[in-house]
């Protein structure tokens, strides 16, 4: 079956120039449709793509105009796309993935390289975080600016909890034990690193 998924992220936005472009790239139009309409992709709750997860089978092919369409943050894109596209006997879905902005099809040789690519790229990302992060914090305690646990981070702070979460897909309760606060801590240090942000570029940036 092919199944489609859509997602605007404001309701002054519409679906209409994702379907076409699904549908011309399709040649016609898919067998099922789920949408999320003024759902940002930071939201943890979006009933359209929890539908259409729920909804795909083995062999089936996903059709989205982009991959960023797919998740919260680089991390979550990627380890969705390879769960999904991975044969069942090595413990995924089987899913056929194709994305019109990537020209993206993991049924193809090409397809399959990209997605190795993609995580391969992502690793090195994550892992850089890492090192940069701990190396500030490092420095910060040498210097004698660390000692206990704090009730609050620095606005650098906040900004290397979320580059933690989105970028290298660090869990919240190991971002605190890195940072040496609470977990809820690193989530309110998250929400404001992202406020901080969407006053800054206008909006919040989505993931590739």
């Amino acid at each position: 079956m092919r199944i489609s998924y859509l997602r605007v992220s404001t309701a002054d936005q519409t679906l209409a120039s994702q379907r076409l472009a699904i549908e011309k790239a399709l040649g016609e139009a898919p067998e099922r449709e789920f949408v999320d309409e003024g759902v940002s992709g930071r939201v943890m709750q979006r009933e359209g793509l929890d539908a259409c997860l729920n909804a795909l089978r083995e062999h089936d092919s996903l059709h989205v105009y982009s991959l960023s369409r797919l998740g919260r943050s680089s991390a979550e894109v990627i380890r969705l796309v390879q769960e999904l596209t991975r044969p069942v006997e090595q413990g995924g879905r089987g899913i056929i993935l194709r994305s019109v902005t990537e020209a993206l099809d993991s049924s193809t040789p090409t397809g399959r390289a990209f997605i190795g690519i993609l995580a391969v790229v992502f690793e090195m990302e994550a892992e850089l975080t890492r090192e940069r992060t701990l190396a500030g914090l490092a420095a910060a305690r040498r210097a004698g600016r660390v000692g206990g646990r704090k009730p609050s981070l620095t606005p650098r702070q906040k900004k290397q909890a979320l580059s933690l979460y989105e970028q290298a897909g660090e869990r919240p309760i190991d971002i605190a034990d890195t940072l040496g606060v609470s977990e809820r801590t690193v989530w309110r240090a998250i929400r404001d690193a992202r406020a901080t942000r969407a006053k800054v570029h206008g909006k919040e940036a989505m993931p590739v």
